[in-house]
């Protein structure tokens, strides 16, 4: 599929291939006119550091680019590889743990903001071997069919696992047991519906996360209190 020469690392990347799979090019996707500059700022500055080159001529296999926002308000390039993937001849690894993954980055905070204070990866990671929804999106992020889950087919692109979890960009999807605690935890200090929102976007996700988050502080009179603006009498 390809042999790809990092002029970085000074080494060649190689990957086995199943010769009886036939190339896809697959359509590419139109990007909206507020991306446009700044995906092809990303592009020069990834060609000007020698991770990526151009392609001279046609090549049989075609992967739709994918633009993923990110936090700073910059923006990731990703392939969607899934028809690419499936002429790759996978290597029989076993998958890590969480645990095992965390030990590894030991002294690293990368997700150590997943998840509110109160929930630990090993509670979310249990939780989501046993909910029967996040299976079918584990499912459906191997076999690229979101019939059985189609909530989360319009993100498909945006989602992956990591043993059990499944992770939206840098957020954890939560299992359904996990949500109401989780809500219960974002609206300890009271922050109002934005403010509410605003703490679990940064960490975790799930769908209708936000309608959920709005009713829960409509209920709540001292989140009216912070979202209603003062009137003063005259």
């Amino acid at each position: 599929v390809y042999a790809a020469f990092s002029r970085q690392a000074f080494h060649k990347l190689t990957q086995k291939t199943d010769p009886s799979v036939k190339p896809v090019a697959q359509p590419l996707r139109r990007i909206t006119f507020n991306l446009r500059g700044a995906v092809q700022q990303k592009i020069k500055e990834l060609v000007d550091m020698d991770i990526i080159e151009h392609v001279k001529g046609p090549t049989p296999w075609v992967n739709p680019l994918v633009i993923v926002p990110k936090a700073n308000s910059e923006i990731r390039l990703c392939l969607d590889m899934r028809q690419a993937n499936r002429a790759i001849v996978r290597e029989r690894y076993p998958i890590p743990t969480v645990d095992e993954i965390l030990q590894g980055i030991n002294g690293s905070t990368i997700f150590m903001s997943a998840t509110p204070n109160a929930l630990t990866t090993r509670e979310v990671e249990e939780a989501s071997e046993s909910d029967s929804e996040l299976k079918e999106v584990r499912l459906a992020i191997n076999n690229g069919h979101y019939e059985n889950c189609k909530a989360y087919a319009p993100i498909a692109n945006e989602l992956c696992c990591i043993g059990h979890l499944v992770l939206r960009g840098t957020r954890i999807v939560l299992p359904k047991m996990l949500q109401p605690r989780a809500l219960a935890l974002a609206h300890k200090g009271h922050l109002g519906i934005v403010g509410t929102k605003q703490h679990f976007r940064s960490k975790v996700w799930w769908p209708g996360m936000d309608k959920a988050a709005e009713k829960y502080c409509k209920a709540c009179h001292g989140c009216q209190v912070v979202s209603s603006p003062m009137h003063l009498n005259h």
